[in-house]
Formats: C-alpha cells, structure tokens, sequence
C-alpha cells in the first residue's frame, strides 16, 4: 500500500492484516476517517516506523510506533480488530517525482 505525496513519490508500507504489534504509545495515538489517514499520520511524522490501525472503531483508533525493534516476529500477534503497516522506505527507490526546471 502506498501513500502518495508530492515531495518523495511513494512510500514502501509492510502490511500486516488481522496483527499487531507491541510497543506503540497511547500517547501518541491518534483518529482518523480511514486507514489511510492512518497511514498519512505516520508518514508526516519523521520518527514514526510504523502504526496500528484499529478498525472497529469509527473514527479509526491509529497507534504510531517509533521503535523499529518493535516489528522483531516476537512483537507480533494476532488481532482480528486491527491492520498494523511498518514504514519500510519513505520513498521507494525509482520512484520519486521529479520536475525539470523548465516544469515539464
């Protein structure tokens, strides 16, 4: 799945349907009206690696998690009320967006 933004191109998401992962902060949960809302959370926070999205809940509950040692196999269990997607690559090799200077 990817998230498209204007500066990088798109970025490379690991996608863990019906898992989470231990680790993330309460703190820093946040809502959104979708898993890609989710997903943008993340992505516009430099130190976000990955987020939970509870997908029972309307707004959708999102869990960012800063630790990459949390994604570890130990870390890692089934919940059928949640998608959890690691930040593998804020821009995939290949594929940032570029304009010449002439804007074309």
């Amino acid at each position: 799945m990817c998230v498209s933004t204007s500066d990088c191109g798109v970025p490379d998401w690991r996608q863990r349907a019906r898992e989470t992962v231990l680790g993330a902060l309460r703190e820093h949960a946040f809502t959104a009206n979708s898993e890609q809302g989710c997903l943008d959370g993340c992505f516009n926070d430099r130190m976000c690696v990955g987020v939970d999205v509870d997908f029972t809940v309307s707004p959708m509950l999102c869990w960012k998690h800063f630790n990459p040692t949390n994604y570890y196999e130990l870390n890692i269990y089934s919940q059928q009320t949640t998608n959890s997607y690691q930040l593998l690559s804020r821009c995939r090799q290949g594929e940032a967006t570029t304009t010449s200077s002439t804007g074309q």
